[in-house]
């Protein structure tokens, strides 16, 4: 495995890790708001299987990650239903922001843990 296959593993796995939070955290907020729906279809877990999309998540990735290009890609949406929410407009905008907001939290968790390496190793 020469070191290229590596690196789109490893990005593979990021990318994989980073939708499942994404849309985790969709599903978890929408939950806590009064929506079971994501609930019951099993979307509030961070398996990745659950919030794969063929094309965005798979397809269009892989074409990305061996022609250089940045990946860009994106997960099955969060299925939602606002007429659960306890308030419909609060409730909404929360679900939608609590996504990049959880992609916001993993990225500083991982310069955290980057910086603390890089510290310890001097």
């Amino acid at each position: 495995m020469t070191l290229q296959h590596v690196d789109i593993l490893f990005q593979l796995i990021v990318f994989l890790f980073a939708i499942s939070v994404h849309e985790s955290a969709h599903a978890w907020m929408a939950n806590r708001c009064g929506d079971p729906t994501a609930r019951m279809l099993g979307r509030i877990t961070l398996n990745p299987i659950k919030h794969i999309d063929p094309f965005g998540t798979i397809l269009l990735p892989l074409i990305a990650m061996f022609t250089g290009i940045p990946v860009l890609g994106w997960a099955k949406p969060t299925p939602v239903d606002p007429r659960n929410f306890r308030n419909p407009v609060r409730d909404d905008i929360l679900t939608s922001v609590v996504g990049p907001i959880s992609n916001f939290v993993v990225v500083c968790a991982a310069v955290f843990a980057l910086a603390a390496i890089a510290f310890t190793s001097q």
